[in-house]
């Protein structure tokens, strides 16, 4: 399948994934898309993460996931592997954001120093809702995982080939083969929001 004819699936896709390292800028991108085609969006982030950067119970997680993914429209962002055959399975489309590995890691490490600072503009929801004392307690409260870092150093060489696998090994929604879109810069993903989503 052509770039062209991804395209164009996109274009009249009702449940996509958005995937991509921590820090390449997926859930701008799924933010954008969801303004543009009014699909509900939801962002993994804001179901993982409990405030004081605790995991939610591994069964809240999936329970969540299937409640929105019971919709008929919508966008997903955020990449959490081991539940990711689940989101596939239901998904007409995957757009993948496979920017360099450097680019992820300086926007991972842009996005931590801004929370360090007192942001809360790209918070988990549940982060956001909770009040901080101070700013000195995001020192305290967010700490990079060397998991995230290795994560960001091969995703484009191990995760994105294994989610290509996975979407043409697995049952799809449509009962055919997913359209998988690869952007491998945020000038590709900007330059596709605004040729194909007037």
């Amino acid at each position: 399948m052509s770039a062209m004819q991804m395209r164009a699936n996109l274009m009249t896709s009702q449940r996509i994934l958005v995937v991509g390292a921590p820090g390449s800028g997926k859930t701008k991108f799924a933010q954008q898309l969801a303004a543009k085609t009014g699909l509900p969006l939801l962002s993994l982030d804001d179901i993982y993460w409990a405030p004081g950067w605790r995991r939610v119970p591994q069964s809240d997680f999936i329970r969540e996931q299937k409640q929105f993914l019971s919709q008929q429209r919508w966008i997903i962002d955020g990449l959490h592997m081991p539940s990711l055959p689940l989101r596939v399975q239901h998904a007409d489309a995957i757009v993948i954001i496979d920017v360099s590995a450097w680019v992820a890691l300086s926007g991972f490490l842009w996005r931590g120093l801004l929370r360090r600072c007192g942001s809360r503009a790209s918070l988990p929801g549940r982060m956001r809702e909770h009040q901080t004392s101070s700013v000195v307690s995001w020192f305290a409260e967010w700490r990079p995982e060397w998991k995230i870092l290795k994560t960001i150093l091969s995703f484009r060489t191990q995760h994105a080939p294994a989610i290509v696998e996975m979407a043409q090994k697995l049952p799809s929604a449509t009962g055919g083969a997913i359209p998988i879109l690869r952007l491998n810069s945020r000038y590709e993903c900007k330059r596709l929001l605004e040729e194909c989503f007037v």
